[in-house]
């Protein structure tokens, strides 16, 4: 008898899986900020996503910037987010990033709030989808304790065919954060492999590296998707680029097809280095279809009449620029940090820097002015940045003396 309910069951089983109805999921990760707005392209993947209107789409965490303790600004990161999110918000499930949840614990009620659990599972048709945390408090980079025990018996009762899962650090990282990814903890992360091996998941979706990267390790298959508008972490052909994954599960096949998206602000930048000025503002109209009134475009304008030594285009932009962020000195600050981060060219970005300083002086921009002359060698310059940045602000002496200790060093080479 209990032989032919066994037989039953699985045959059960198997028509279930056979008749179910394909579908379409999305995957994308780390569309955090490097300023204090959501990136521009995250504003064209939230639109065409909107366009291909899959069945649902699930983010691999770094959703904001993070990284205060400031909840008030925090809250208000959140908030932006989901304002820029709002089109596909209803669609979407969330992973927990590092930058999503650091630095305080109270953000993990604040998170739950907006967000839902930190880890949890669902069914769709034929398949069976398990979102981790690798972010809980003091144990980020670990699945441990109630979390271990309750996927151990998520994958034990689970009779769909295919199982995806995901979380924010890489279990093998590639790249970026290798030995701050699962690998962190290296008997836990092979323990953790071991479990999802024996239930033979289809594939493991990761962030935390800002890149793409599919690999097959020890015979576990990762995907790593990091590419939703965070700052990259390398060249096109080691899959730094701006993308999303599209899976198409259809019964017993599953495809996945990555989705590149180009940058037309990135595409301007380079083309303003090159010179190449008429072609960089046929770009930037067309980011301005995209995302109007959009900080980066008018960052970019800037940057090219400034190039071109052309005041009133400048000046207009500027203006423009300005009414954005309302406050003259973080408009320079905005215009420095972009032409150190992304042109790396320093004397610009200390040329705007002064500028701020000149509006208003501040710990914060005596520490990029010193940041930017320890780059151009110019070390006298920076310790005094680095002693002016103490008496503008306490909070930074740490920095500095820290930043301090480095330039004394290299002066000593």
């Amino acid at each position: 008898m209990r032989k032919n309910i066994l037989i039953l069951f699985f045959a059960l089983f198997l028509f279930i899986n056979a008749f179910s109805k394909p579908f379409t999921f999305v995957v994308m990760g780390d569309n955090r900020p490097t300023f204090k707005e959501q990136p521009y392209v995250y504003y064209k993947i939230v639109k065409k996503l909107k366009k291909l209107n899959p069945d649902f789409i699930i983010s691999t965490g770094d959703i904001i910037e993070g990284y205060t303790k400031n909840e008030k600004e925090l809250l208000r990161m959140y908030d932006d987010y989901i304002s820029v999110t709002k089109p596909i918000l209803n669609k979407l499930y969330f992973v927990a990033g590092n930058h999503d949840v650091m630095r305080l614990k109270k953000l993990y009620d604040d998170y739950m709030k907006k967000f839902g659990k930190f880890y949890y599972s669902f069914d769709k048709e034929n398949a069976h989808f398990i979102i981790l945390n690798s972010e809980e408090w003091k144990h980020s980079g670990e699945i441990v304790g109630a979390q271990w025990e309750w996927l151990k018996n998520d994958l034990k009762k689970n009779k769909k065919k295919h199982i995806f899962v995901f979380l924010h650090r890489p279990i093998y990282a590639k790249i970026g954060h290798i030995g701050s990814s699962m690998d962190k903890y290296p008997k836990k992360r092979d323990k953790l492999a071991t479990l999802l091996k024996k239930y033979n998941v289809d594939m493991i979706f990761t962030g935390h590296t800002h890149i793409y990267n599919f690999s097959v390790i020890n015979g576990l298959p990762q995907t790593i998707t990091g590419g939703a508008g965070a700052p990259l972490y390398a060249d096109k052909d080691n899959g730094g680029f701006y993308h999303f994954i599209k899976v198409i599960v259809n019964g017993d096949d599953v495809e996945y097809r990555v989705v590149p998206v180009d940058s037309e602000i990135e595409i301007a930048r380079k083309l303003r280095l090159a010179k190449k000025f008429d072609a960089a503002d046929f770009f930037l109209e067309q980011a301005e279809k995209n995302a109007p009134a959009h900080p980066e475009i008018f960052v970019e304008k800037c940057l090219v009449a400034f190039t071109k030594k052309n005041t009133s285009d400048f000046n207009l932009f500027f203006k423009k620029l300005n009414k954005l962020y309302n406050d003259k000195s973080e408009t320079y600050v905005r215009l420095a940090l972009s032409t150190y981060y992304f042109d790396e060219n320093y004397e610009n970005a200390l040329y705007f820097l002064k500028k701020a300083n000149e509006i208003k002086s501040s710990g914060r921009n005596f520490y990029y002015m010193g940041k930017v002359a320890f780059e151009m060698k110019k070390y006298q310059d920076a310790l005094r940045y680095f002693e002016s940045m103490k008496k503008y602000d306490k909070k930074y002496e740490k920095y500095a003396n820290r930043m301090i200790k480095k330039v004394k060093e290299a002066m000593k080479k």
